[in-house]
């Protein structure tokens, strides 16, 4: 009897935990810390406040010189100003960052500003054959010769006792 007393308290102390958890979500269980609702993703608002963003990063890019464009030192600042312009209207619109449309939004920024900053693909040419002959004769010519001391040493006992 003792024991069964015991298992309904323990079922009314599960069920208290479960509906007292229950508004406030398992993350608040573990990391003890109450988790906000998430809200849905207003992505017609979020694009709306964009070009906020796009302003800024223009205006400081009018700051630096076009030839300066795309050295990265130039302008790093003005860009993580931009980016965390478009992660703060991304996250209070209850969308994630990145996104899609944000990714886009970005894409459009980056043709409009860095179209012309493609690095110069780098092609590879053959030395000079001067120069090619000695890189490859080098490396024989030193193992023929490590052979040929390896062998004239082996038959040579009296040299190492």
């Amino acid at each position: 009897m003792n024991t069964e007393k015991q298992g309904q308290t323990r079922s009314n102390t599960l069920g208290a935990v479960i509906s007292y958890l229950s508004p406030m979500g398992w993350s608040y269980f573990i990391t003890g810390v109450q988790q906000p609702q998430r809200q849905k993703c207003n992505e017609t608002v979020m694009l709306q406040n964009f070009p906020v963003c796009r302003k800024g990063f223009e205006e400081n890019m009018q700051k630096v010189d076009p030839n300066q464009w795309c050295n990265l030192t130039e302008f790093i600042m003005y860009y993580e100003s931009f980016s965390k312009c478009t992660e703060g209207k991304a996250l209070g619109n209850g969308c994630f960052w990145p996104n899609s449309l944000a990714e886009e939004f970005i894409t459009g920024i980056h043709k409009h500003f860095f179209s012309n900053c493609t690095s110069d693909k780098v092609t590879w040419e053959d030395p000079p054959d001067a120069i090619l002959t000695s890189l490859i004769l080098i490396p024989v010519c030193l193992m023929a010769a490590m052979i040929f001391l390896v062998v004239w040493f082996s038959k040579r006992g009296d040299v190492f006792g």
